[in-house]
């Protein structure tokens, strides 16, 4: 989920981070392990929502939409 972004690049974040929901059912005891766990989950947050914006904006560039779009001029907000 790097500055430059494409659907099939953000397919295969969502792949890899799917690949470590069994750190979900892990009880995070150390420092490293919430640490590792938390990242985990933030990745994958955030390449679920830039798959889903097909626009550019930002920091966030879809190399395969190239352009903003006025309808994305919001937040996004994802609730627990």
């Amino acid at each position: 989920v790097g500055a430059v972004r494409t659907e099939q690049g953000l397919a295969k974040a969502l792949s890899f981070f799917s690949s470590y929901d069994w750190l979900k059912d892990i009880q995070a005891t150390s420092l490293r392990a919430m640490e590792v766990k938390n990242s985990l989950e933030v990745g994958a947050l955030i390449a679920h929502f830039a798959i889903t914006r097909t626009e550019s904006r930002g920091s966030h560039y879809r190399l395969d939409y190239p352009q903003s779009l006025e309808h994305w001029r919001k937040h996004v907000i994802l609730k627990k």
